[in-house]
């Protein structure tokens, strides 16, 4: 998967498609399959091995907000997300979301905009502390940085 930021995608990237069935409600998302390989090896091990996932070319994501998978697809597509209307709890899932899914240039991402938002607006939410601390294990990049901002 990409983690360097002067990789980008080509148009091959942007062929076939492939559907996501996300959360409770099972909402439908559809994105491009080589474009989510691109940046995940985990997306790349399920769509482009000898999974169910790749011929049916279907995942479902159960466990995963719609919330968190509609701010994912908007970073998937464009590398970034309108930093003042999103929140430190959003961009600490999205990182979340990057490790379990194995996006490092996600995760690498969301580090930076949590230094960058905590130095902008000179604070960072207590309540987002736990979360941190439940989903990820000890010695994560995202635990270390939630020291560093805290």
């Amino acid at each position: 998967a990409v983690s360097t930021p002067d990789k980008w995608p080509s148009r091959e990237h942007f062929r076939e498609t492939v559907t996501f069935i996300v959360g409770t409600n099972k909402k439908t998302y559809v994105v491009h399959k080589d474009l989510l390989c691109f940046y995940s090896d985990h997306f790349r091990a399920a769509f482009q091995g000898s999974f169910k996932e790749a011929t049916e070319r279907k995942i479902e994501l159960p466990k995963v907000s719609e919330d968190d998978f509609e701010h994912f697809q908007v970073w998937l597509y464009t590398r970034r997300l309108d930093f003042a209307s999103t929140n430190f709890y959003t961009i600490a899932r999205l990182w979340i979301f990057g490790d379990q899914y194995q996006i490092p240039l996600l995760q690498n991402w969301a580090a930076d905009s949590l230094i960058a938002k905590r130095k902008k607006e000179n604070a960072f939410p207590s309540a987002v502390v736990p979360l941190i601390y439940d989903r990820t294990v000890p010695g994560s990049a995202l635990r270390r940085v939630a020291i560093e901002v805290a």
